[in-house]
């Protein structure tokens, strides 16, 4: 089997697709599809739920972090660009073997998305408002419970 097409990004939570040459004749021919694993740099994750499609020669990974694989999404993971994406290398292989075959002319490559750079926006924003309500805090009797005033008499 050869290694067609891959995706072009994937991030947790969402579903990444590849294109296996072969796999409908030999899933008929009597291989098993479920020993099929996704990997990332090298990393195996075997622990993603998959389905394949022997008709059309795909299978879909669902991206999961699972504590059986930790360590290999801490190397996957560390230290990430400020933009959240980092471009890895793709595999797809039996489980324990080596990757199939890529046919195109180097290793394919995809985007995995480690966060949204929004969420930058969004800490910062809240930070700011954290910042703000502890100066008012300490500078006017805002969050303070004044006594009331008593007049004359």
């Amino acid at each position: 089997m050869t290694l067609d097409n891959v995706g072009a990004e994937l991030a947790e939570g969402s579903t990444y697709q590849v294109h296996v040459l072969g796999l409908h004749q030999n899933v008929a021919a009597g291989f098993d599809s479920g020993t099929l694993t996704l990997r990332l740099n090298g990393n195996e994750l075997p622990a993603l739920g998959k389905v394949v499609d022997r008709q059309a020669d795909t299978v879909t990974f669902t991206i999961k972090r699972q504590p059986a694989d930790q360590t290999k999404w801490q190397s996957l993971s560390g230290s990430p660009p400020l933009d959240g994406r980092r471009k890895v290398i793709v595999g797809v292989g039996q489980s324990g073997h080596p990757d199939y075959d890529y046919a195109g002319p180097s290793a394919p490559t995809t985007v995995l998305r480690l966060f949204y750079p929004g969420s930058w926006v969004a800490v910062a924003l809240e930070l700011a408002i954290l910042a703000l309500v502890a100066a008012l805090a300490t500078r006017t009797g805002m969050l303070r419970n004044p006594s009331p005033v008593l007049g004359p008499g």
